[in-house]
């Protein structure tokens, strides 16, 4: 193989192929290809005299007979023959030339492929003239580019050669034609980049440079519209000029639709437009005297270089592959352009799919993942969706019995419509924490996720996850927790949670209002019921028993006054409550307690301890004498205080008489509800022995006071 073999694919040139007439063929399926078992890079291609296709192989030098049925019959040259160029000569022979020996072979085609059926020619030829392109001339002589002669060739079919300079030493003639103005046209794809116009008697009339300098003119036809055709293989480009062009702005150029396309073999068809191979985008162009270009590709398509018309109106063309080299034959009668699909993507279930296919076909046929959709046979194909319809679709077309090969497939995915479920409402604490929140779990590609609606602010733990809890950090609620579930492109749903947020409490601490120093008092907080806890703390005190339950025993500290601090947590609610108690400076030290029976001192239910406390009213009591035998000399008395028939809720708070009211209260109540507390209180310091009632209810209550002790 020479060394312009061993270029790419972008870099191989190629030899003008002469217009051929055209007979009747019924329609047939659009491509057939080939296999050249053992060949090395077919070139070119064209019809013979005898009904049959010639190609040439370059590679490994051989020239080859197809027959329109796909016998293939070969014959091997000398191994440096490197043949190129082939047509049909008017003596009835396949002429072709013989770049690697500048020569130009004749083959016999009614005794080929016997021994003697290929004449070499070389005399006349100038040494290493590296013959390209031939053509049939007007003169009934052929006609040949020499690419490294800056020439062109003609032979007679008796063999005498004869060579014309072109006059440009940048000269690389490639492909030629014989021009409906009786001259001959040929692509130079040298300096410049030209067209060249020589007449039969061997004068140039015209170079007219591309208007794409570099662009590499190669295989150049005469057109069904009388006008020059050419391809430009570094441009990937389709020029075209008048025979009266004389200026680079008389040639107008198409781009191909594939970039990088690398054409190199341009024919004028059966059909009224040209055709054309794209070397490196593996494709078969066809061109329409307007402009208008459409790309036929098959399976296997590799490298498709040399082009010509049969005998059969089909176009052939060669596949040069170094590893996989055929022959194809593309039916012009059964053309039918592959469609192209709109529509598809992502939608929802239920909606309608709706896909569309191109060029006017009747019928086509749609597929779905390869197999045929029964009664899919218009050119728009539509149907609700469901979820069986996701999956790759394709579509053919038929013009007559032809039909086109599969479209690019289309990708369509339905998604289902996500329904969204969550647990019901639940009620927590301020700044508390839910159980899980129940969301129910997305399915296929769909996704949850967690919010915040209204009524709050919070954090998730996991706001992705259905079960995720949410802890509260503002807000008075009712919090909304929306879960959302998204599988798009179909409409997301959502379900919410309902949240009461308890507000935090502040719990009552029923304790005495003064202490003696060092004594141990009691002290109490209503039961919250089964599975509270009770958290206290003392301050300048110590705790001496209770911890953990509603009521507590503490001893006072020597001075100042004891802080009783508790944390109760119910239903993981907490609330939290504190009192000061002051530590009595008349206390004359530590006392010692005498019990007495428990005697009940007051009842205003009786006639003499009565009328009830009145609503926010004040009353004293003098609690030592009388039937409990509490002497007068007694500083302090240990109490059991009950109250009953409230007629609104409230508290009562037991004081020393003649001290300020504390904060602290007794004893808490409902309205009619009964309940007791104990208390000790210090009494008058007068002697007396009074202590006082305080009624913080809007209502009246009984109260009974019994005694069951006293500090002495």
């Amino acid at each position: 193989m020479d060394p312009f073999h061993a270029i790419t694919r972008a870099a191989s040139l190629m030899a003008a192929l002469c217009a051929l007439a055209a007979s009747p063929l019924a329609a047939q399926s659009t491509i057939n290809q080939f296999p050249l078992t053992s060949d090395i890079q077919p070139w070119d291609i064209a019809a013979g005299p005898d009904g049959n296709v010639w190609y040439t192989v370059n590679g490994n030098s051989k020239v080859g007979r197809i027959t329109t049925a796909g016998v293939i019959t070969e014959l091997s040259l000398p191994n440096t023959s490197w043949p190129i160029g082939i047509v049909a000569g008017p003596d009835g022979a396949m002429w072709f030339t013989e770049a690697g020996t500048s020569a130009i072979g004749r083959i016999d085609t009614t005794t080929f492929p016997a021994s003697g059926s290929v004449t070499h020619l070389t005399g006349g030829i100038t040494g290493g003239a590296f013959p390209f392109g031939i053509c049939v001339g007007p003169d009934n002589n052929l006609w040949f580019a020499e690419r490294d002669n800056n020439a062109i060739g003609r032979i007679t079919p008796a063999g005498a050669v004869t060579e014309f300079s072109i006059g440009a030493p940048s000269a690389t003639p490639l492909g030629i034609v014989a021009g409906p103005d009786g001259n001959f046209w040929f692509s130079d794809r040298g300096t410049n980049s030209s067209i060249g116009v020589m007449t039969t008697s061997g004068t140039i009339v015209k170079r007219i440079n591309t208007p794409t300098i570099g662009g590499n003119p190669s295989g150049i036809t005469v057109g069904p519209d009388s006008r020059i055709w050419f391809v430009e293989f570094d441009a990937s480009k389709v020029g075209v000029m008048a025979t009266s062009a004389t200026l680079p702005t008389d040639i107008t150029e198409y781009t191909t639709p594939s970039p990088a396309a690398t054409p190199y073999r341009i024919v004028s068809g059966p059909d009224g437009a040209l055709w054309f191979t794209e070397n490196t985008s593996d494709q078969i162009g066809r061109i329409t005297t307007s402009g208008t270009i459409t790309e036929y590709k098959t399976a296997g398509f590799v490298g498709p270089y040399g082009i010509g018309v049969g005998p059969d109106r089909a176009i052939w063309f060669t596949e040069k592959d170094n590893t996989s080299s055929k022959i194809g034959q593309l039916l012009v009668d059964c053309v039918v352009t592959v469609p192209t699909i709109t529509g598809g993507g992502a939608q929802c279930v239920g909606t309608t799919l709706t896909l569309t296919a191109s060029g006017g076909w009747t019928p086509y046929q749609w597929y779905l993942n390869g197999s045929a959709i029964g009664g899919a046979t218009s050119a728009t194909y539509t149907k609700t969706a469901a979820g069986g319809d996701t999956g790759s679709y394709t579509v053919t077309g038929t013009n007559g019995s032809c039909t086109s090969n599969a479209s690019a497939p289309v990708s369509v995915t339905i998604a289902a419509q996500p329904v969204a479920t969550a647990g019901g409402p639940q009620t927590i604490c301020a700044l508390g924490t839910t159980a899980g929140l129940g969301g129910s779990t997305p399915t296929g590609s769909a996704t949850g996720v967690w919010s915040v609606a209204s009524g709050g602010t919070g954090t998730f733990s996991n706001a992705s996850s259905p079960s995720s809890t949410f802890t509260h950090t503002g807000g008075t609620g009712p919090v909304v927790l929306a879960w959302t579930i998204s599988n798009p492109p179909c409409a997301p749903s959502a379900a919410n949670v309902t949240l009461t947020i308890a507000p935090s409490q502040t719990v009552t601490i029923s304790a005495p209002s003064t202490l003696c120093a060092s004594s141990n008092a009691t002290a109490s907080v209503p039961d919250a019921g089964p599975g509270t806890t009770y958290t206290w703390s003392v301050t300048s005190g110590t705790i001496v028993s209770g911890q953990g339950t509603p009521n507590l025993v503490f001893s006072a500290g020597p001075s100042g006054s004891v802080k009783l601090d508790i944390v109760q947590v119910s239903s993981s609610c907490t609330s939290n409550g504190t009192v000061t108690i002051p530590i009595s400076t008349g206390c004359a030290g530590p006392l010692g307690f005498v019990p007495v029976p428990p005697c009940r001192r007051i009842d205003t239910r009786l006639p003499a301890d009565a009328p009830q406390l009145a609503a926010g009213g004040q009353r004293s009591f003098v609690l030592t004498n009388g039937p409990c035998t509490v002497p007068s000399a007694a500083k302090s008395v240990s109490v059991n205080m009950t109250v009953t028939q409230a007629t609104a809720a409230g508290d009562l708070k037991l004081f020393t008489t003649g001290t300020a009211i504390p904060t602290a209260t007794t004893i808490n109540f409902g309205t009619n509800q009964t309940r007791a507390n104990n208390a000790i209180v210090a009494l008058s310091p007068d002697g007396t022995g009074r202590v006082d009632v305080k009624n913080d209810a809007a209502g009246t209550v009984h109260l009974i006071i019994d005694v069951n002790g006293y500090f002495q």
